[in-house]
């Protein structure tokens, strides 16, 4: 209800921001060059925002980005200078989302207007977090696409469904894809067709057997790994299997015999040396086996290495195999034991996760700690427990 006289002359009447001078700063992004052309993408959404400026014919600054929506916020605008310039985007760049948020902490900007909020991230997370960050600092948002608020300050009830429901559907939208990505992918490597980079002993070929790219549902040619052309390779990558599986040499000892004669055993970047993390992962690569293998790694994690349960491998032998797979797993068992010599609870957890369990820790006085695993309470020393008393829990639990 409104006053029953007109009020509008006493001091205090106006509304914090009814007469506020803005300084109003342009949000954008557009996927990968690869996906979207950001030459047409970003201008095309700075000319959508630009229809509500209101006080102004153009905006103060301008912040955009080209890079995947699903990207963590702190990892966003991580592009330089050089690469936008190469991009060839008619429009200013005063920097990314995070300098935009720079700027906001730093007072200089009073309104943000983007033309969807998928466009500030598709990660529903890192959209309310922008949004409650200018928020804090009284900078308004604006979503071009949404309808005008209907009064200044917070959104009403209304607006509020309005753009968190648009907000859901960007968070589902972002599973679909992931999802129907995720099943392309591992379709892809269970026809044999290579992923990533080609490990040391092979190339990337396209298969000629594959279908054309010129396919309307096919947008790269597909490929698939073929030996080096420099034969060195392949016949170093044999003759380390063979001191490993043969010989049991270390990962120390193969690196010494490789580097002292780097003309027959060539390192693959000129003037490097092999190291012993190199070999390692070179030799446990299960590509080397002529399988193609998907999801090692989880991109969502940091990479963290995913539960051999979880990879996808082809349906048959898809490329020359340096090794079998028999081989291979002979390798990763010795790698393990390893690894684990000398780490009795490191055993307990690589033997827990071995069967789709885990080594948790309950409580602990100090003197001893209790843990479950396969659905036991299991009570050790807390420091340092002896090798006799793991061996006993790894006897119990391989009878479990």
């Amino acid at each position: 209800m409104t006053a029953p006289i007109d009020l509008s002359d006493l001091p205090g009447f106006t509304r914090p921001g009814d007469n506020r001078v803005h300084v109003t700063a342009f949000l954008g992004r557009t996927s990968t060059k690869d996906n979207q052309d950001p030459r047409t993408s970003i201008p095309g959404q700075a000319s959508v925002c630009a229809a509500r400026l209101t006080d102004s014919s153009e905006f103060d600054q301008y912040f955009w980005d080209v890079e995947s929506g699903y990207t963590q916020l702190q990892d966003r605008s991580q592009h330089d200078d050089d690469y936008y310039a190469e991009l060839g985007v008619p429009l200013r760049r005063d920097g990314g989302i995070n300098d935009l948020l720079a700027a906001v902490e730093a007072g200089t900007i009073t309104r943000v207007i983007c033309e969807r909020s998928d466009r500030a991230a598709r990660d529903m997370l890192a959209i309310l977090t922008v949004e409650t960050f200018l928020e804090r600092h009284h900078v308004e948002l604006v979503y071009a696409t949404e309808p005008p608020k209907q009064r200044p300050g917070a959104l009403s009830a209304s607006e509020l469904h309005m753009r968190r429901g648009s907000q859901i559907h960007a968070e589902i939208f972002r599973a679909q894809m992931l999802e129907s990505s995720g099943r392309g992918q591992r379709e892809h490597a269970a026809q044999g067709y290579s992923h990533g980079a080609a490990p040391y002993p092979y190339i990337s070929v396209i298969d000629p057997d594959a279908p054309v790219p010129d396919d309307r549902f096919l947008r790269r040619a597909k490929r698939r790994l073929a030996k080096h052309p420099d034969a060195r390779r392949w016949a170093a990558v044999e003759l380390m299997a063979q001191w490993r599986l043969r010989e049991e040499a270390d990962y120390r000892d193969i690196r010494d015999r490789l580097n002292a004669d780097l003309d027959l055993y060539p390192y693959d970047r000129p003037g490097g040396q092999w190291s012993v993390q190199r070999i390692r992962k070179l030799l446990l690569n299960p590509r080397l086996t002529g399988y193609a293998v998907f999801n090692r790694r989880c991109n969502r994690a940091g990479w963290a290495p995913n539960p051999i349960s979880e990879w996808t491998w082809s349906r048959q032998i898809a490329h020359p195999a340096v090794f079998t797979v028999g081989a291979w797993a002979r390798m990763m068992r010795m790698d393990a034991a390893e690894r684990l010599a000398g780490d009795p609870l490191g055993q307990l957890r690589y033997a827990a996760e071995q069967r789709g369990t885990a080594l948790d820790l309950v409580r602990s006085d100090g003197l001893h700690a209790v843990y479950t695993i396969g659905g036991r309470e299991v009570t050790l020393p807390a420091a340092d427990p002896p090798q006799a008393a793991v061996d006993a829990v790894l006897t119990w639990l391989e009878a479990a």
